[in-house]
């Protein structure tokens, strides 16, 4: 599925039918990113830099119905569910050592924006809260800017031994 592709409204109302989320229409600007896949995103062929927030979404919500993703998704929910309610937030940074660039930036922005939708809230701030992924190397997101989609800047220790190098 072609995200430049035209969608009258009976097809928008299908789309929202099929899928439990309405049909985001791309804007002109922004070139035809073709499939939804993540080397695609990682490689930069379009300005994907230029997506807001609900673009993003919208993107990364049309990834997840692909059949492999759920089951990801839902693992991850797991074991960071049981990780947050047994307090071992230690052993983030084995998982977090454990994944590859591309899994780590869709990772990144589906807790960006899917843990939300998926009434995940809560294991989406254990995550800020200790910092996992706030060290993803800027290059591997679709924008260097979209750190700040999890991690504003100055919202970390990193930021407060800039703001005060004599403590």
């Amino acid at each position: 599925m072609g995200w430049g592709r035209q969608m009258d409204l009976k097809k928008e109302n299908k789309f929202l039918i099929d899928n439990g989320f309405p049909w985001y229409k791309r804007r002109p600007e922004l070139k035809e990113p073709g499939d939804f896949d993540g080397e695609y995103f990682i490689e930069n062929r379009v300005p994907m830099g230029m997506l807001t927030k609900p673009e993003i979404t919208f993107v990364f919500r049309v990834t997840k119905t692909d059949p492999s993703f759920g089951p990801y998704l839902r693992s991850c929910y797991y074991l960071f569910g049981y990780m947050m309610i047994n307090n071992l937030e230690e052993y983030l940074d084995a998982v977090d050592a454990g994944i590859g660039k591309y899994e780590r930036s869709f990772l990144f922005y589906q807790i960006a924006t899917r843990f939300e939708i998926d009434d995940r809230k809560d294991i989406k701030h254990w995550l800020m809260d200790h910092r996992f992924l706030a060290n993803i190397e800027p290059i591997h997101l679709l924008s260097p800017k979209h750190i700040e989609l999890l991690y504003p800047i100055g919202s970390g220790p990193e930021f407060e031994k800039i703001s005060n190098p004599h403590p």
